[in-house]
């Protein structure tokens, strides 16, 4: 793996050019990135603050730490980073449009301290501001709230033993994953949550959704190289992106594959699919998945 987060945007946008991407296009994610980056290092956790008995406790119990823990960060940062990546997303014009008249409230939204507890323990998105369609909503607290919770995960995760967490949902902050990764040795499947980047492993044959281990309810599609899967499951109607190590000649750069799957997402619509957050009723998985821990 790259060195440093800086190494990986750098990777990030040389890889953009080489596939000839329009400037606009890369301009644009090398300053999302960046701001997410920078906000993401202004957070200095230090690993005392979790007991090794809690982080333990969390992993026997399905609760994923940082749920189970009262952790606050400084809210009024939430606002600041807000208006950082504000420019950069209204670049996008139905992003900008959707925004007009309702910035205000936005800001004032996200900056509220209930906003970040809501969106991390009940696993939901928070009040929606008037005018707004929830694909924006969900994409500003995104931008703003994710880059906190992976400062955490990069100090949790080393604590976390693989071998107790085999549930469909993240260990740290409880998130769906959004992408698997099938690694290079034996093909074991590993989960990517969706909002802190957390990995863990779990079982191949097995929905993360909902549980389901019905081999004729399980289904997954490739493309021609056999670098992606799209995994699917006809009993909750969910679908998990894929990559396999085995196949890919580099390595994997997580946020890279998440833009260049984006066709899959469209693809898995089209098809009648849906993401974890939207197929899952209860939008706390830990709340209603039973344990596999082995």
């Amino acid at each position: 793996m790259p060195e440093s987060e800086e190494n990986i945007i750098n990777l990030i946008i040389r890889r953009f050019q080489d596939e000839g991407l329009p400037e606009e296009f890369i301009t644009f994610y090398r300053e999302l990135f960046y701001h997410r980056l920078v906000f993401k290092k202004s957070f200095n956790i230090s690993r005392p603050l979790f007991p090794p008995d809690s982080i333990q406790e969390s992993i026997s119990t399905g609760i994923p730490i940082l749920v189970r823990l009262n952790i606050e960060p400084d809210s009024s940062s939430f606002g600041e980073q807000f208006r950082k990546i504000l420019p950069v997303l209204q670049r996008v014009p139905e992003i900008s449009h959707n925004l007009t008249g309702v910035l205000l409230k936005c800001e004032e939204t996200i900056s509220n301290p209930q906003t970040f507890q809501r969106w991390l323990k009940e696993c939901e998105i928070p009040d929606i501001p008037d005018g707004i369609k929830s694909e924006t909503w969900n994409l500003l607290l995104d931008e703003v709230f994710n880059p906190v919770l992976e400062s955490y995960c990069d100090v949790l995760l080393p604590e976390i033993d693989q071998e107790k967490w085999r549930r469909g949902y993240c260990p740290i902050c409880g998130g769906f994953p959004d992408l698997a990764v099938l690694d290079k040795e034996n093909g074991s499947r590993w989960l990517i949550c969706r909002r802190c980047n957390a990995h863990w492993r779990f079982q191949r044959i097995e929905c993360p959704y909902c549980h389901c281990t019905d081999q004729k309810s399980l289904s997954y599609y490739t493309d021609d190289s056999g670098l992606y899967r799209l995994y699917t499951c006809d009993q909750c109607k969910g679908y998990l992106k894929a990559v396999d190590e085995r196949v890919s000649q580099g390595e994997t750069v997580i946020p890279l594959e998440r833009i260049r799957t984006l066709s899959l997402d469209m693809q898995a619509r089209d098809l009648g699919y849906r993401t974890g957050n939207e197929v899952t009723p209860d939008r706390r998985p830990y709340k209603q998945a039973p344990s596999t821990c082995g």
